[in-house]
């Protein structure tokens, strides 16, 4: 009996992983509903927003009403959604996705701040373990999904292309070994590996000593280092009058030359076979996932603290700490696109949940009343700022052991921030900040 009701979570929870994702040039909460007579009626609609904390059984509502509505009157809480009554004795009704059901007519508390309604309800002892079993399995999922690049970049004819412009960088490179660096941050953690009494040893290890051949590619999550032979395969990039490799095409950073090297940015390169299928490619959110995931299995259960760092003068600094890495968010489809991932590669699987005429579903049931649909993503919560020059606290993130300091190319640092400000924008007002940082999603 165990093992039948074990299967029957996890059908349920696959339901759930399904993730909608898909840029959007505005964050204007309109909706637009048809009348009988054809003709088109704008009209503002409530913003819906629902955490899911199966950790303490809690689902916590966020309801951001229009500017013209009228104050909450009332909230009523059914198994499969909940209703909300205005003063204006209109009702908006959002119905929950399957495998979210809440204990009915159990509201913990509702409160009002300007335009955003908060209500915390209960959720019932099988929505929390769905959840909680939901958000194990995507962590299991996503390691198991990962393909290591030495067995997609080896031994095969390349060609290299800009991911903006998709104009060719590199003709015909084979790289015989590919292989992954230590860490991301590795070129700073490799000062703490050694003591003053091996510092011989210890510099064997050196960023310096690690240098790729001309058949070799070594690379983290933020860039491919490669021989500075490499740049005679190079066609339509132009060096600047600094160490920048730019697209000769749209001027997209792709690169920097070093003195022994040529670090190629991942984000914005991508590798093809000759036949033109592509063998690599990844965006900035993704590499962000995996960033934190890495980073979070060393953690011990720390929080993770992650610095993306501009070598400029003064230096700039994006600080993240995770509060969740997998909170499970439930909003209006015609929402999702505003949490949009910075073009994500699965975004055209939201394409299989609208229906016909790639409408999302959100209807007036009766004079009054209107109907939301409400869907299941899940993401990493944290908390960032950005900071500019040094001081004490750079300095304590740059010595503590917590804390990783990755240098990184401002494209990358500029793409994370924009990232991160379009999720705190879609956030109701009163959930934007946590003292002097502003909370963001990465969602997967």
């Amino acid at each position: 009996m165990q093992i039948i009701v074990c299967v029957v979570f996890v059908h349920i929870c696959s339901y759930e992983f399904k993730t909608f994702q898909k840029q959007t040039n505005t964050a204007e909460l309109v909706r637009t509903k048809t009348s009988r007579g054809g003709g088109q009626a704008t009209l503002k609609m409530p913003q819906v927003l629902m955490e899911v904390l199966p950790n303490i059984h809690v689902g916590n509502i966020y309801i951001t009403l229009p500017e013209t509505s009228e104050s909450c009157r009332d909230v009523c809480v059914e198994k499969s959604r909940c209703v909300v009554q205005l003063q204006s004795d209109q009702e908006v009704c959002f119905n929950l996705p399957r495998g979210t059901c809440l204990k009915p007519d159990v509201v913990r508390s509702i409160s009002q701040e300007g335009q955003v309604v908060t209500v915390r309800v209960q959720l019932d002892e099988r929505t929390s373990l769905i959840s909680t079993l939901a958000s194990d399995l995507m962590n299991d999922s996503d390691l198991q999904t990962v393909v290591p690049l030495s067995s997609t970049l080896c031994n095969t004819e390349l060609l290299g292309h800009c991911k903006q412009c998709e104009q060719q960088v590199f003709e015909c490179v084979r790289f015989q070994r590919v292989l992954p660096l230590p860490s991301v941050d590795w070129e700073q953690a490799s000062e703490d590996w050694f003591c003053h009494i091996h510092k011989e040893d210890g510099e064997k290890l050196k960023p310096a000593s690690l240098q790729p051949e001309e058949d070799e590619c070594f690379y983290t999550e933020l860039f491919f280092l490669l021989h500075p032979k490499l740049m005679e395969y190079m066609e339509h990039a132009k060096p600047t009058c600094g160490p920048e490799i730019n697209c000769a095409k749209c001027n997209t950073s792709l690169g920097v030359q070093l003195h022994q090297s040529v670090k190629m940015w991942t984000h914005n390169l991508v590798w093809r076979r000759e036949r033109g299928n592509i063998v690599h490619s990844t965006d900035i959110s993704a590499i962000m996932l995996m960033l934190f995931q890495n980073i979070d299995k060393d953690n011990f259960g720390v929080n993770c603290r992650l610095v993306l760092q501009l070598p400029t003068v003064p230096r700039r600094y994006l600080y993240m700490v995770t509060m969740n890495t997998n909170q499970k968010l439930l909003i209006c489809e015609e929402d999702s696109k505003l949490f949009h991932t910075g073009g994500n590669e699965k975004e055209n699987q939201c394409k299989e949940n609208r229906p016909e005429g790639g409408v999302a579903t959100k209807r007036a049931r009766r004079s009054g009343q209107t109907e939301m649909k409400l869907q299941a993503v899940f993401g990493v919560k944290l908390l960032y700022v950005e900071k500019e020059g040094d001081d004490e606290e750079s300095g304590e993130w740059a010595d503590s052991v917590h804390v990783h300091l990755i240098p990184c190319s401002d494209s990358f640092f500029t793409g994370v921030k924009a990232l991160l400000d379009t999720t705190n924008n879609c956030l109701p007002e009163n959930i934007r900040h946590v003292e002097k940082m502003k909370v963001g999603y990465i969602i997967k």
